[in-house]
């Protein structure tokens, strides 16, 4: 699956894995490799993330559940805790630059596109994928 910023025309991530289940969701990235570019994790239900742990820092994006970019940090060094954002609906995990190269700011939206194995092959909205299969 892919995440596109169609406010600015851009592609966030091109290999997006998606925590979804508890075990997934509080593991996140510790104890795995960096990601790669254009790689991401997004973690549904999350208000916050820390990288106690992790050996390199990450661009983090905090969304809505509408897939509106509510916060950026970039980037999150390792052994941080980041910002609690109490409208956050899920963040996305990203190797450092993503931010920078896909132009993403507060208020931006995010689609995901590719989700048709979960979707009868129609491409969704952030907020149709989330709503319709890890919010409900």
């Amino acid at each position: 699956m892919t995440v596109l910023n169609t406010t600015r025309n851009s592609i966030v991530v091109e290999r997006l894995k998606i925590a979804r289940n508890l075990s997934e969701r509080l593991r996140g990235l510790i104890g795995s490799p960096p990601l790669g570019e254009r790689e991401g994790l997004l973690i549904p239900y999350c208000k916050g993330i820390h990288t106690i742990g992790m050996r390199y820092p990450l661009d983090v994006i905090y969304l809505d559940r509408d897939g509106k970019v509510l916060k950026l940090i970039e980037p999150l060094p390792p052994n941080s805790i980041g910002h609690i954002v109490l409208t956050s609906n899920s963040v996305l995990e990203l190797p450092v630059g993503a931010i920078r190269w896909s132009s993403t700011r507060i208020g931006d939206a995010l689609f995901i596109q590719g989700a048709s194995e979960s979707s009868n092959g129609d491409e969704n909205s952030l907020l149709k994928y989330l709503r319709a299969y890890l919010f409900v």
